[in-house]
């Protein structure tokens, strides 16, 4: 109540307030009878307004919707209300209602209601053009409103769309004060001679007076935030509570009740208000605690604990059970803690108690409940006494208290201490560079060698002189953040791996569509091709450089290169996607370290950049050793064929079978049949003759010197293989060729 805002407002009519929020209505134009409605924060800035031309007698507001009526009619207006991000607003439900994000009708702001409309045939009708029942008491909940007019009828309309649910016909004439309580089941209505009388409202259609409960020369009623059934009512100079419609007994007292919550009674001495306005402070305003809070209290002080647990679940209050969380936890009574918890549907207390479960000191425990209640002197002694200092600095860390870890560094030593004096001074000299102590700053800067916020420190003061100091005095390599400049002298440099780094990390330009266009300015003969695959390569893009050197290889096979060249390449290929490979471990690793050590967050987010692979590179990935291993066989077998090693050379060439995609089924098929019939494996021969005469891209003249040939070794050698050796099979432990292990 220290931090009060002084706001001037001429012409006042009326001022309405809910939680945060409050509305001034004051008249704008004398003549034309213009009446402002300005909603204002709990600093007095306004943060919405609306006009319009309804004379204010009587206004209520809730969360959402500010209505005005004068004496025969009346308008709603939906006001809106700043974002209020991570905040948790218990008391006033502006974050329930969500009145921030409503679809209301432009024109319903503007509409202008008149009472006598909703009158039925049975209720007067004026006959002058002036109502004969005026409007004298307006009351809000959530989703309806209630007005009463001085016969004493009731209506109801709902809320948003303004719709009359219900009348009904009370029997208290000219009606002061109305209240909703604050799930709307219940309404407290004062009448013309300070009678208070309550009426249920079960259903938005039915209206139940409480025949058993009235209290005369009432003033001032107020229900409680967050219990459906506790009142608070000034009866003559008595504050009285009332529970149902039971009541405690009266505390003399003068104030007017403002707030009735957490069941804490607020009164504020208007006398004293009025009798010096310009100096309101925190002693204009009592606050009084209801008898079951102090017996709770008293309770627990007593250490009756089953007792009060006993009249907590009587009373059913959330300040109530907040109350025992509290007591639990300073007396490390976990379980009574978490019963509370529940009660208040406290998910972060549960968490707290789950943590709190985990240590097994009881001094230690008695310091995080500490912390947890807000209590940092106690949990800073405590930590200290059973020597954690660490503990004490962590604590004061999340606190953003560094001006005490300042001193805490001052009279004591630690492990890491230099780091941590560092982070501490720059935090300090933050502290004072937002309040714009650039002196003050600059000296804590300089101790912890932040060179940059120094740097704006100098330029502040306008010390050019020691802004030229310390240009001298940086130490070598220091950073200057020019990062556009440093992302161009890589592609300069030709340092496309470098260039490609700098643009993930600070979303500079597309490194690939650069890459891109200088490959493109290179684009020509074989050896510009292999030149851009050694791009692509710097620039750690190493499927791209893989594919195009496969596709090199693949042009050199057309052009009947050596096979020698064409091992080369596809082994070039392998290595660079053997790179690919190597880059994704460490990217794991990288992944693994930033994540703590967690191996599943690590392969998560690589497998998701995996899924941007096409299949063509998925299937690359997966063959990328397929033409290297042809050529080296195909080579192999020429080399077993020229030192007249015909059996080796068979096994080789019948391995050159599952390679027909990479090389010419007429060169394998060839090779195969002569080093079989050298090597008298006429069974093998015959089936490489078989393919050779069936290939269609022969012509039958070749076709016929293959048969004439088959024919001139076949008429002499019966098919079937002269020298064999038998093995075991490693799957059935029977007896096979040789060679069959190869070709199965």
């Amino acid at each position: 109540m220290e931090v009060k805002t002084k706001r001037y407002v001429q012409n006042l009519c009326s001022l309405k307030s809910y939680g945060d929020y409050c509305v001034t209505i004051f008249r704008t134009e004398e003549l034309r009878g213009a009446y402002t409605m300005q909603l204002c924060d709990s600093i007095g800035t306004p943060v919405d307004s609306h006009t319009t031309n309804v004379p204010c007698s009587v206004v209520a507001m809730n969360a959402s919707v500010v209505i005005v009526a004068s004496t025969e009619s009346f308008i709603v207006w939906h006001y809106s209300v700043p974002r209020q991000e991570n905040t948790v607003t218990v008391s006033t439900g502006f974050q329930k209602t969500g009145n921030t994000n409503r679809n209301i009708p432009p024109d319903q702001n503007d509409k202008v209601h008149y009472i006598d409309e909703h009158r039925t045939e049975k209720q007067q009708q004026p006959t002058n053009g002036v109502t004969t029942d005026p409007i004298c008491a307006i009351a809000a909940s959530a989703n309806f409103f209630l007005i009463a007019c001085e016969s004493g009828i009731l209506y109801r309309f709902s809320l948003p769309n303004v719709q009359l649910q219900s009348t009904f016909k009370s029997n208290i004439p000219a009606p002061k004060l109305m209240t909703i309580n604050c799930d709307g089941s219940r309404l407290a209505l004062i009448g013309k001679y300070n009678v208070l009388r309550l009426i249920d409202l079960p259903k938005e259609n039915i209206f139940t007076p409480i025949l058993t409960f009235e209290r005369r020369e009432v003033w001032s009623v107020e229900w409680d935030d967050a219990k459906n059934d506790l009142l608070a009512l000034m009866e003559k100079q008595r504050l009285v509570i009332v529970r149902g419609t039971e009541t405690d007994e009266p505390i003399p007292h003068i104030g007017r009740i403002c707030q009735f919550k957490d069941l804490v009674v607020r009164l504020v001495l208007l006398d004293d208000i009025f009798k010096e306005p310009d100096r309101v402070s925190r002693h204009s305003f009592v606050e009084i605690e209801i008898k079951i809070l102090k017996t709770i209290k008293s309770t627990l002080e007593s250490d009756k604990l089953q007792d009060a647990i006993a009249l907590i679940e009587k009373g059913n209050h959330p300040k109530l059970w907040n109350i025992l969380a509290k007591d639990a936890l300073k007396r490390l009574d976990l379980r009574t803690a978490e019963h509370a918890f529940v009660k208040l549907q406290d998910y972060g207390g549960i968490l707290f108690l789950k943590r709190l479960q985990n240590i097994h000191s009881d001094s230690l425990k008695r310091a995080e409940v500490s912390v947890f209640l807000g209590d940092l002197e106690t949990a800073e002694k405590i930590y200290f006494e059973n020597d954690r200092r660490d503990l004490a600095i962590d604590m004061l860390k999340k606190m953003h208290d560094w001006f005490r870890i300042q001193q805490i560094l001052q009279t004591s030593n630690g492990p890491g201490d230099d780091a941590l004096a560092q982070q501490t001074w720059q935090h300090v000299g933050d502290y004072f560079a937002e309040r714009q102590k650039w002196q003050s700053a600059a000296r804590y800067y300089e101790q912890s060698r932040s060179y940059s916020e120094l740097a704006r420190c100098y330029l502040m003061m306008d010390d050019f002189a020691r802004m030229e100091t310390l240009g001298q005095e940086l130490p070598e390599g220091h950073e200057c953040n020019r990062i556009s400049d440093a992302f161009e002298t890589c592609i300069k440099l030709n340092k496309w791996d470098r260039a490609a780094e700098l643009s993930d990390r600070y979303h500079l330009a597309n490194v690939e569509n650069l890459l891109n266009q200088y490959a493109h300015q290179i684009v020509g003969n074989k050896t510009k091709n292999l030149a851009i695959a050694q791009l692509y390569s710097k620039a750690a893009k190493y499927l791209k450089a893989s594919k195009i050197v496969y596709e090199v290889a693949n042009s050199e096979h057309q052009k009947q290169a050596p096979p020698l060249r064409l091992k080369k390449l596809y082994v070039m290929g392998a290595l660079l996607v053997e790179e690919y490979y190597e880059q994704n471990r460490q990217k794991i690793a990288k992944r693994k370290e930033e994540s703590g050590g967690s191996s599943s967050l690590a392969l998560d987010g690589l497998l998701a950049s995996d899924h941007n692979l096409s299949m063509e590179e998925v299937r690359m990935i997966d063959t990328s050793w397929r033409g290297a291993e042809a050529y080296h066989f195909f080579m192999l077998a020429h080399s077993h064929l020229y030192k007249s090693d015909y059996v080796s050379a068979v096994k080789t060439a019948l391995t050159l079978i599952n390679y027909e995609d990479l090389l010419d089924p007429m060169e394998v098929y060839s090779l195969l049949a002569l080093t079989s019939y050298l090597a008298e494996y006429y069974g093998v021969c015959s089936k490489a003759f078989m393919k050779l005469e069936a290939m269609q891209n022969i012509s039958k003249e070749e076709q016929e010197v293959y048969a004439s040939l088959a024919m001139q070794i076949f008429l002499k050698n019966e098919p079937k293989d002269q020298r064999v050796n038998y093995v075991e099979c490693p799957n059935c432990d029977a007896k096979i060729e040789d060679h069959s292990i190869i070709i199965a």
